[in-house]
């Protein structure tokens, strides 16, 4: 083996010789290794590309799931999140439901329904980020999302085992999401919606029918839900001008549909977010565009 390694450095070592000693051939390699150089920068640079968008994505994912609301106990009705919709139903008559969503959600939040797999989901989020980041809210920034396909793993459960958390989640709650659905459904007809009205025919047709989702998302377990499909939720809120329905002061699916403003960024995103937060523009029930 030894003598085999010796006849390949001997070879090796005769290349680099003839290659010392031949005057032509050097410039010819210095030539050939910056043309190799700057051959290889595209396919270096796509790399790297594909490797921040892969991180970009990552993130994304990671924000919408640090902030997902827990769906375990689903199946018996005792999860985090049913204890927030079971709240939504009578916060207004009952002061300890009131207590409850605002010492666990606070008086004001986002809830956004999405999907792990969703891609529209992860393009919206840095608008969220942004509006937490560099925006000052009143009541804070407060931000939550039930992930849709979250699964119940229990290989004991036959029945269960392998199904779709919000199933469970959607039938236990369907009179509040039916109530919802049908209230924006109507309030989008009558106009009542400030959103609503001050966006274009074919947004507002869109709009409608994703609603309208929300009470047959018990039948199809919410994979027939449009994702994202976020909610603003604010417990003091009294303009009667528009609709409010269990809370929900604001409903709107791929917000970025909906900018107007010609540069769509991240800062873009966050004020249009902060106008719905803020009731303002064309938010604002007395706005008319």
């Amino acid at each position: 083996m030894k003598k085999v390694f010796g006849s390949i450095g001997k070879f090796f070592a005769k290349i680099g010789r003839w290659i010392a000693n031949t005057a032509w051939v050097q410039p010819l390699l210095i030539v050939g290794g910056i043309f190799a150089i700057i051959f290889s920068i595209p396919a270096i640079k796509g790399a790297i590309d594909r490797s921040k968008a892969s991180k970009k994505i990552d993130e994304q994912l990671v924000f919408l799931t640090s902030h997902a609301i827990d769906l375990t106990g689903a199946i018996t009705g005792d999860s985090v999140a049913d204890k927030l919709f079971t709240a939504l139903e009578d916060f207004e008559d009952n002061p300890d439901s009131r207590d409850y969503i605002e010492n666990t959600f606070g008086s004001k939040f986002f809830l956004t329904f999405a999907k792990k797999t969703c891609e529209v989901c992860k393009d919206t989020v840095d608008g969220f980020v942004k509006l937490q980041s560099d925006f000052v809210l009143d009541h804070g920034f407060n931000y939550y999302t039930i992930m849709l396909d979250e699964l119940y793993i229990n290989e004991d459960d036959k029945d269960n085992n392998g199904k779709y958390l919000a199933k469970f989640l959607f039938e236990n709650h369907q009179t509040v999401l039916d109530h919802i659905a049908g209230g924006f459904a109507e309030g989008a007809t009558k106009m009542d919606y400030a959103l609503f009205k001050n966006i274009s025919s074919s947004e507002q047709t869109s709009m409608k029918n994703s609603i309208l989702k929300l009470a047959t998302a018990v039948d199809d377990f919410g994979e027939g839900l449009d994702t994202p499909t976020t909610f603003m939720i604010d417990l003091n809120y009294n303009d009667k001008k528009s609709i409010e329905i269990h809370g929900v002061s604001a409903i709107f699916f791929n917000y970025t549909n909906l900018i107007t403003d010609s540069t769509l960024n991240s800062y873009t995103k966050a004020q249009f977010l902060e106008k719905c937060w803020n009731y303002s523009d064309i938010f604002d029930p007395d706005y008319e565009k």
